[in-house]
């Protein structure tokens, strides 16, 4: 109903995208990271000066959101998801449309496990129960395997 619209729309913000604003990005992975690792569990990842740097670079087709998705990822992994975001900005023609690269053939079982149960976990909205479910394993086992990648930084994917 336009008369709702007018009614409701008092004040209009614009905020720029987010490549537009890349000195934001330090802000916002601190931000991200802290009420991610709380919700999550796990302990927070911190990112260094390079991959600030690689983070900035990026394009962020996918804005807050996406970036935040990276700050997730990161911390499941218990690194950097460099896989995330090319150096150049551009993804490759090999990645999928999510941006994910995908295990390779040199990859290792464990490696393999975690890389999946990590995107069944962000598949899930981070309901551990549901991942746990959808992965045909109990929710103690997934707690288990991700507190043990949170406290070791192996396997790497």
């Amino acid at each position: 109903r336009e008369d709702l619209y007018y009614r409701l729309n008092v004040m209009t913000l614009r905020i720029p995208p987010l490549r537009d604003r890349v000195e934001d990005i330090p802000d916002l992975l601190e931000y991200f990271t802290e009420s991610l690792s709380a919700t999550l569990g796990v302990r927070p990842f911190r990112f260094d000066r390079q991959e600030i740097t690689r983070l900035q670079a990026y394009r962020w087709p996918g804005n807050v959101r996406e970036l935040r998705n990276v700050v997730e990822r990161a911390l499941l992994l218990g690194r950097f998801p460099a896989e995330s975001i090319p150096a150049t900005g551009q993804r490759n023609a090999s990645e999928s449309p999510t941006g994910n690269a995908g295990p390779s053939t040199d990859w290792t079982l464990a490696e393999v496990e975690k890389y999946h149960m990590v995107r069944v976990l962000e598949a899930s909205g981070g309901n551990k129960s549901e991942a746990a479910r959808r992965l045909g394993v109990s929710r103690k086992t997934m707690e288990r395997k991700l507190r043990a990648w949170s406290e070791h930084a192996d396997p790497e994917p």
